[in-house]
């Protein structure tokens, strides 16, 4: 009896440890040490880019990731602000539960070019809401609507595609309307991000979101005035089996003020034959 209680435990030990994931956790800090609030922490495949796990830090700074699999990877922070910081060559199951301290750098790049008029900042939290004062930041100067977005709190960027730290459906509105209608991919792409005045980070939307859907809501407000333009893109593809096959297609898009006009058409050709 007592060594079939000895070989029991020893089984549940081994099932146990088979079962167990890795884990690892630490702190994202600024220059003057102090913690960054919902700064987005990824976790990709290092093979290939793959997103494998994402989170965002705590009020202090901290974050944790678990359950990760054997593995080798990299890990990224990005917070609206600082510029993007790396850590390299994390490899599973021998960096479980390592400590990882960041301190992530102001992205100063055209420091020189802003005028501070009002103190405004970056983060506000509100009872339903996070708050992110986009206009005056100067990350928010240079490049796409999708390039600001990639450094507003707990977003990833996914093959061009918006999606949230830990949950799986997100709804975009823009001026608290929907986008169900629009190109919303060609839009983050090509929309210039000096555009924004703030991101809305809805995570427990209220009785006046129910006809979004279930899960959070990214509600961007663009400055008054802000122009949508025109944008649009061109696909061709040609595949070759026991004879060629052509595909090609246009897609146009125009943001003007209430108007929005989405339109698409294509052409393809495969071989016919009679036997």
């Amino acid at each position: 009896m007592k060594r079939f209680i000895q070989s029991l435990v020893a089984l549940l030990f081994v099932t146990q440890f088979s079962f167990a994931q890795s884990k690892i956790s630490g702190t994202i800090n600024n220059h003057q040490k102090e913690g960054i609030y919902f700064a987005t922490i990824a976790l990709f495949q290092h093979k290939d880019s793959t997103l494998v796990k994402g989170t965002a830090t705590d009020e202090k700074g901290h974050f944790v990731l678990t359950e990760i699999k054997d593995g080798h990877y990299y890990l990224e922070t990005s917070m609206l602000g600082f510029a993007t910081a790396k850590v390299e060559n994390l490899n599973f199951p021998k960096d479980n539960g390592q400590q990882i301290t960041l301190t992530l750098s102001e992205d100063a790049t055209v420091l020189s070019t802003v005028e501070v008029t009002a103190k405004v900042p970056l983060l506000e939290q509100r009872a339903d809401r996070l708050i992110v004062n986009v206009a005056g930041n100067v990350t928010s100067l240079n490049g796409s609507l999708l390039d600001v977005m990639k450094k507003v709190p707990g977003m990833l960027v996914i093959g061009d595609k918006l999606k949230m730290a830990g949950q799986p459906n997100v709804t975009i509105l823009l001026n608290g309307k929907s986008t169900k209608y629009m190109d919303v991919q060609s839009l983050l792409k090509d929309m210039p991000g000096d555009n924004i005045q703030r991101v809305e980070v809805i995570h427990q939307p209220g009785a006046e979101f129910d006809a979004e859907g279930t899960g959070p809501i990214i509600n961007i407000i663009l400055k008054k005035n802000s122009l949508f333009g025109t944008n649009g893109s061109v696909n061709v593809g040609v595949a070759k089996g026991e004879d060629f096959k052509y595909r090609t297609g246009v897609s146009l898009s125009h943001y003007q003020g209430n108007l929005n006009v989405n339109g698409r058409v294509g052409w393809n050709t495969r071989p016919d034959k009679n036997l």
